[in-house]
């Protein structure tokens, strides 16, 4: 896949196409451990980074320096997410766990976000500041999850974007698991948002109990950097490499 691509990148004939290769960091332990390591808003403009070993601070900089992403500073948040440890039958919390994946402890929708709030430490309380006074300032709905709700994969939801000539529709895909553990509060503001309609719940549990993972680790979703999302059987960036999705499929199924 790589290699199709970067073969279309070079070629003599322009692709549009631009390749940011990340490899030559892993000899030095830095890595961004797939798309789970960072979360974007609907458009682009902002993403959001949890700090584990999964994932550089160095690396998140590279994506979005002005020849790549071009999102300044100002609009990355950088935070370290944490589950709460509990130890013996009184269920005494005894420590924190790293949560190593951003798309664990939150989502972003359009107009909409849900994060683990409680949960998210910052280097300084100016970070944290920023980072609230940004969420009220962009989002209509902000969902603070639960720790029992983080742990049934609510924070791996996420909102897809679909374009035809007539509308733009925005769906949200989640587990079974996921909306059950929902709070009464938090499934209402989902329900009335999005329409039951346009709540699209999957099976998941095998996934989630196997792989510590759900829902968003499934789909294969574009970001869309800009307010207009591609129109209706526009050509994809694999087509232009002439990627074939099989090629995918069995990549996946290794």
């Amino acid at each position: 896949l790589l290699k199709k691509l970067d073969k279309t990148v070079k070629s003599e004939e322009p692709s549009g196409l631009e390749l940011v290769d990340l490899r030559d960091f892993e000899s030095h332990d830095l890595c961004l451990e797939g798309m789970g390591a960072m979360n974007f808003s609907y458009n682009g403009e902002f993403v959001y980074m949890a700090l584990s070993d999964r994932s550089s601070e160095k690396l998140l900089d590279v994506v979005c320096s002005p020849e790549n992403l071009n999102i300044p500073k100002e609009k990355r948040f950088v935070f370290t997410a944490v589950l709460p440890r509990f130890s013996g039958e009184n269920k005494r919390c005894v420590g924190e766990d790293v949560v190593h994946h951003t798309n664990l402890i939150g989502w972003c929708g359009k107009g909409i976000c849900a994060w683990g709030l409680n949960f998210l430490r910052f280097s300084s309380e100016e970070k944290k500041q920023a980072f609230f006074e940004h969420l009220e300032a962009t989002y209509k709905k902000i969902i603070n999850l639960s720790a029992e709700e983080i742990r049934a994969f609510a924070g791996n939801a996420c909102e897809i974007a679909l374009s035809s000539e007539e509308e733009e529709r925005h769906v949200l895909c989640i587990s079974n698991e996921a909306l059950n553990s929902l709070h009464h509060r938090n499934y209402q503001i989902l329900e009335e948002w999005y329409g039951r309609e346009n709540i699209f719940v999957f099976y998941a549990e095998t996934l989630e109990r196997r792989s510590g993972t759900s829902i968003s680790s499934l789909i294969s979703c574009p970001v869309t950097h800009g307010e207009v999302l591609p129109a209706p059987g526009e050509v994809t960036a694999l087509e232009v490499a002439h990627v074939d999705e099989k090629v995918i499929a069995n990549l996946l199924n290794r």
